[in-house]
Order: C-alpha cells, then structure tokens, then sequence
C-alpha cells in the first residue's frame, strides 16, 4: 500500500472509530427512563432532563377521530423521547407539523436528588380550543422547570372540530369534550407514570392560560379527572366560552350544514384538511351570532363535564386556586380585530350581546361608548374579570384562593400603547418571546423584565410545592377580594374590580341560555 493510501485508511478508520465512541458515549449519557408502557430515552438540554413525545394515547385517526382517547399501547425496546411531537390538526392545516397522531407529551426535569419527590406541573396551553399545542415550541418550559424546581409537564389535546365539536348525534360513539377528555388522560398518565421520574403524583398542579386556564378550570368539573390533581393555577381564562347541550348540538348542525352534511363514514375517512375547510366560515357566522365566545368550546354535558366550574357545590371545590387575569385582556384583540368596526351597530352587538336593554347604560356610563377604549374595558370585564371573581367567589367558601391582576408592561409592550393585555405574563413568566401571529417579539432581555419574570416563576413554584404563593399574599375572600398587583413591584390590594363587579349581577351568561 502506497504511503499516502496508508495514511487516508488510517485517517478514515480513526475518524469512524471517533465517530463510533461519540455515538456509544452519546448513548450512554442519554437519560433512560422506564414507563408502565415501556421504556423512554430522553436527553439532556440546558442543564435539565427532557422527554419529548412520549404517548399517552393511540392515534386519534379514522374510527377515533371523535371518540374518547384510549391509553397508548405497550412497546418493546426503548421509545425516542427527543423531539417534540407534531401538534393537533388546526386550521392552517400543515402536515409537517401537525398530526392526528399527537396526543403525547413532554417533561422537563431540574437537577435533584436522586428519589427526592418533585412537584409536578401540569400546563394546558391556550388558544381558543381550536390553535396551539407543544410541538411548535409555543412554550419554552425550561426556566419554568429550573428555577421552580419542579417537573413541568405539557401535553397535547385535540382542538376544534376533532376536541370541541359535539357530533354525539351524528356520529356514533362520538363523545362531547374530547379535548378535555384528552387532558384528563393525560393527568392519569403522569398519576401512573411520573413516580419514574422522580415526581409525586400527590402534588400535581394543573396550570394554563386563555382557553387552556379555562380547561384547567373545567377539569374541576370532571370528576373522572378528580384524583389526579391537586391545585390549579388559573391565568386569564375564558370562563364565559363554555356551551349548554343545546348550543353546542346548534353548532355542531351549523358546521354540518356548511359541511354539506357528511355521512359519519364520510367524516371518519375525508382528510384533516378538508376536516378543517369550513371553519373559517363557521368562525365568521358564530361571532355574528354568539358574540365574542370562542367558536369552539367545552360542553356542559351533565356527564363528564357536570357543570360550569363557578357552579359547582362548595364540597367539590377543595383544590386550591391561584387565579388572575391581566389588567387590559381584550386590547390585542380589538386593536388589531375590530378596530375598524368601533364605531359600527354590528360590534356593537359582537360585544353587548347578551346585556340587558336596561344594563347597558350603566355598562357604558363614561366610558364614551362605542370606542375603542369603552370597547376594550367592556370586553376584558365581560369575557375575564367578571365569570373569573365569580369563581373565585365560590371556590373560597370551601378552599383557600389567591388572586392576581398582572400589570407589568415591558418597554417592547408599552410601545404598543395597548397596555398590559392578553397573554403579555407568559414570555415574562417562561422567559421567552412573545408570539403575535407569525412574528415573535423578545421582551424579556431587560433587567427589570427578568426579575419580574422570576418573581413570577417563584410565586408560582411556591404554589405548586406548598398551595401558598408567598406568606405576604394575603389569601383572598368574597368579602375583601385581596388580590396581589403584578408590577415592577407587587401589592396587595382589596378588591380592585369591586367598583364595578355589581353592574353584572343581573347579567346572563352565554352558557346558561
């Protein structure tokens, strides 16, 4: 062998017996975890152990597609738990990205003792019961997990059509609720299996905003979901977007109709995209008729989900609460929706349906109504601040309750001049960008912004390991309403919406029409 052929085969033999060690060595530092189902491989990613796309349930396709989740199957060898999974089917159908195949969820582990009990949260992400889930990297859990100290856990459920849509009449063996069905699967798989991880299954936080604060909410309602959960942290739910049987059998007829009214063989075998190809119309012509409600919405169905969270007896009320909204809700919303029509009959009725002839003037009183302010004030009352006191009412008669108003405006944010509105806690409170729409904005580099953040992250750990936020925080109660002001510096204040709380006491909410 000529000398320069003998060099190039050692150099390749040393370069794939590098190769080989790194791999072996890769492997070998890979966390391995077992599961009742099987066992997992995750990996380590800034300085915590992750697992990603682990199943909890079968594939939702064909016959499943609108029945209840059944537990995932057993598998040999060891599951991949790296990469995220795809998200539920949505509008904007994208199969890169999306799955009916995705009901499966992911964990984020700190440094700790090996054995020692960790606190476990549970996170229910928004978006309207019909967007979102874990595999876009939506939420960035990391700083949550690392500086709580706890285990955070993020599960996918199904949205829309496929998690909301009450096709029980014309589907058989269809069920109501399937994405809070999906959830509370899910809750029993970190009951079964987070002990393999060192967590305790007697200290599970359930946790959420928007759309998933309100499904962590509903899950006080659902007694199968009852003991796999112990505390809920509530953030800016939308506790008015629930549906009675008969609005949600009206929905579901609507959707049917624009549909062409498909066979249940026919929704059973027709593609998600063309699942999905009618919601856009379905959106227009329910904001037209329901008002600002979601267009998809969880079901009082008297079965699963018994009731509405605020009307639920005093002795099924014992999980605690953290509970709050921010303090300008709707202003993304109707900045950037409805902005044109302020001044229009038809968003009139978009945001007074359901008010009274002889509550809408006291409603409105100094607020130069209609505008977009007057807007903005009635909306954020109406969908946020309202039906969440009234659950907080109820819970504290039978459990302890924190309340909070979050304020904080990061530069970035008071730029917008919109204030601080829906959604603006969670970059702060993850340490992450803030998405609006397809552009994400990095609001969190300040100083002052990272320690609003870590505030946050340690009033909300704290609640999670002990059911107390922090021993300044005054626990709340119908009568004084204490709730804490999130701000560049945090305040208790006694009930900061009590002036104007009592205009709504004669208001109807959709979900009891």
């Amino acid at each position: 062998m000529k000398p320069i052929s003998r060099f190039l085969a050692f150099a390749l033999a040393f370069l794939l017996l590098g190769l080989s060690m790194s791999v072996a060595f890769a492997a070998g530092d890979a966390p391995v975890a077992q599961t009742i189902k099987g066992a997992v491989r995750g990996k380590v990613q800034d300085g915590l152990t992750c697992y990603f796309g682990i199943p909890f349930a079968k594939t939702t396709t064909g016959a499943r597609r609108f029945t209840p989740p059944e537990p995932a199957d057993t598998w040999t060898g060891v599951l991949d738990a790296t990469k995220q999974p795809k998200d539920p089917i949505q509008d904007s159908y994208n199969a890169l990205t999306q799955s009916e195949d995705s009901l499966k969820l992911d964990l984020w582990i700190p440094p700790h003792k090996d054995g020692e009990p960790l606190a476990v949260m549970f996170w229910i992400y928004g978006g309207s019961y019909a967007y979102g889930g874990v595999g876009k990297s939506y939420y960035d859990l990391s700083a949550m997990a690392r500086d709580t100290g706890c285990i955070l856990v993020a599960a996918n459920y199904r949205l829309g059509v496929c998690g909301f849509l009450d096709l029980r009449d014309a589907v058989p063996g269809a069920t109501a609720n399937n994405g809070l069905r999906d959830l509370t699967l899910a809750l029993q798989w970190v009951h079964e299996n987070i002990a393999f991880f060192d967590g305790d299954p007697q200290n599970v936080t359930v946790f959420g905003q928007s759309a998933g604060a309100a499904l962590a909410d509903a899950l006080l309602a659902v007694p199968a979901a009852a003991p796999y959960f112990d505390k809920v942290i509530s953030q800016s739910a939308c506790l008015d977007s629930f549906y009675a049987p008969a609005q949600a059998k009206t929905l579901a007829n609507t959707w049917l109709s624009l549909m062409g009214n498909p066979s249940a063989k026919q929704l059973a075998s027709m593609s998600p995209r063309k699942l999905l190809s009618r919601n856009g119309l379905l959106n227009v012509k329910q904001t037209i008729d329901a008002g600002i409600n979601c267009t998809f919405n969880p079901v009082i169905d008297g079965e699963f989900l018994t009731c509405h969270p605020s009307q639920l007896p005093p002795k099924r009320l014992q999980k605690k609460l953290l509970i709050g909204c921010t303090k300008n809700e709707a202003a993304v919303f109707l900045f950037f929706v409805l902005w044109p029509l302020t001044k229009t009959r038809l968003a009139d009725k978009i945001i007074m349906q359901n008010f009274s002839a002889d509550l809408r003037p006291a409603l409105t009183d100094g607020m130069r109504f209609p505008s977009t302010k007057g807007f903005i004030a009635l909306t954020t009352e109406r969908m946020y601040r309202y039906p969440m006191t009234m659950l907080a009412d109820r819970a504290a008669e039978s459990t302890e309750v924190y309340a909070y108003r979050y304020d904080y405006q990061p530069p970035a944010v008071k730029l917008l001049g919109l204030g601080a509105f829906h959604a603006t806690e969670i970059p702060v409170l993850f340490d992450s960008g803030l998405k609006l729409g397809p552009v994400t904005l990095k609001i969190t580099n300040g100083q002052e912004a990272k320690q609003v953040g870590a505030r946050l992250r340690s009033y909300w750990g704290s609640f999670a390991k002990t059911g107390c936020p922090d021993p300044a925080w005054t626990p709340y109660t119908a009568e004084e309403r204490a709730t804490c002001i999130l701000d560049t510096t945090d305040r208790i204040e006694p009930d900061p919406y009590g002036a104007r709380m009592h205009l709504y006491q004669d208001y109807v909410s959709p979900w009891k029409q």
